[in-house]
């Protein structure tokens, strides 16, 4: 049975980036309950990353019944070169690190660009490619020796894990045991979560980039972008739960809530809008 999940730093920031609306990530637990969510997430950004802070999180989460799916910080990893501000290979080692003391059994990375890691008509750099592969595979085989999985998204920001033969290129690639890959419904080059944000490239049909990597996928990250209607407006959850359902998918879905500044709804109300819109479609689809 798929599982409904939400990462929490992404659905407590206020989408104007006021922060007036923020509830802490202690309080999105409670609120995770409340709502009956199956698995909780955690983007670690702004956390701190201390044992203390870890272990309370841990606590609550085991207090209120929230496995934890994975946790991550973001950043970007750079393939070829290292620029400041983005994740190096030690500062992944770190998230291993607390993914363990937190208890989750998963770090989330992501491929970041730069600008000029694809050419204008979207054909990856060669010389991009290799050392991305020997940075996943570096931070693979730490992740082996502490019993963590290292689970990679597709990002569409210029760079290079945009398209489904990136991802498939990947998997075969990097070859560890302990590799995995996350998808991200809205993270394609041509979707409308994609960049430049609410573009779309007719060209482009995300939904058959998604037929080819579901069966890699350990995890799948629910965009919500337009939730005012209670359904999400952009991307077409029916058709992914359809399509999560035809490989035999058992994983989560893990809510992610990057809303619009014109959004009517508060926070909470556009997470349980949200939550109603998906259970509603994994009910349809008896999955």
């Amino acid at each position: 049975m798929i599982k409904l999940g939400c990462l929490v730093d992404p659905a407590i920031r206020q989408r104007d980036r006021d922060h007036t609306d923020r509830v802490s990530a202690e309080e999105f637990i409670e609120f995770a309950k409340e709502l009956r969510l199956d698995t909780i997430d955690f983007h670690l950004f702004d956390m701190p990353m201390d044992l203390e802070h870890l272990s309370r999180l841990k606590r609550l989460c085991h207090r209120n019944g929230m496995p934890i799916g994975y946790i991550g910080r973001g950043g970007g990893l750079f393939g070829h070169e290292i620029q400041k501000g983005r994740m190096t290979v030690e500062m992944a080692k770190l998230e291993v690190d607390a993914a363990l003391t937190i208890g989750a059994p998963m770090v989330r990375l992501r491929i970041g660009g730069p600008p000029d890691a694809r050419t204008p008509d979207g054909v990856i750099i060669e010389e991009y490619w290799p050392g991305m592969i020997e940075r996943l595979r570096q931070i693979s085989d730490y992740a082996a020796g502490k019993g963590i999985i290292v689970g990679v998204q597709n990002h569409d920001s210029g760079a290079a894990l945009s398209t489904a033969d990136d991802v498939v290129r990947m998997m075969s690639e990097v070859d560890r045991q302990n590799f995995s890959y996350i998808m991200d419904c809205g993270q394609w080059m041509g979707s409308p979560g994609g960049n430049p944000i609410g573009e779309v490239d007719p060209r482009v049909d995300i939904y058959t980039y998604m037929e080819t990597v579901a069966p890699y996928a350990s995890c799948v990250r629910a965009k919500i972008y337009r939730i005012d209607h209670g359904y999400e407006e952009w991307i077409d959850y029916d058709r992914i739960v359809g399509i999560l359902k035809d490989v035999g998918y058992n994983g989560a879905i893990s809510m992610v809530f990057e809303l619009r500044s014109d959004t009517q709804a508060s926070t909470p109300e556009a997470v349980r809008m949200a939550t109603n819109h998906l259970r509603e479609i994994l009910a349809k689809h008896g999955v």
